[in-house]
């Protein structure tokens, strides 16, 4: 070796460089809808938490009145500010029924659909939505 020569082959060439972006391209393809699975069904979180709660509350209505409410406004239900789901009661009969279901609907105006959550007064939770058309 000559004294005075470097090598000045330092750095990464531009191969190099274009598998690590493809390699971060791929793992970002991967995570995204992962990540938007999550997130969605933490939003879902609100509308059990909140069907919950108008089912304390109609129990309530219920206890002092002989009747349950047919809508979320008579047992002192206000939405939370920022709410992305509308609640519903659904009474056979208002005013007289004893039994009944209550509903949290979320539409989404980017996709055309809807997330919907019904709470029957056996507290029986279901979701007629698919998580592939949850809304983002």
């Amino acid at each position: 070796m000559v004294i005075g020569q470097f090598n000045c082959n330092r750095g990464f060439s531009l191969i190099e460089l274009m598998v690590v972006v493809a390699i971060i391209g791929v793992l970002a393809t991967l995570a995204v809808p992962r990540f938007q699975l999550f997130s969605a069904k933490a939003r879902q979180s609100e509308a059990k938490t909140s069907l919950t709660a108008l089912h304390t509350l109609q129990e309530s209505y219920f206890m002092e009145n002989n009747v349950y409410a047919g809508n979320v406004a008579a047992v002192g239900w206000a939405a939370p500010a920022g709410a992305r789901y509308t609640l519903t009661t659904t009474n056979a009969n208002l005013g007289t029924a004893t039994s009944g279901t209550a509903g949290a609907t979320r539409i989404c105006s980017t996709q055309n659909a809807a997330d919907v959550w019904t709470l029957t007064q056996a507290k029986v939770l279901t979701n007629t939505t698919t998580l592939a058309t949850i809304c983002p």
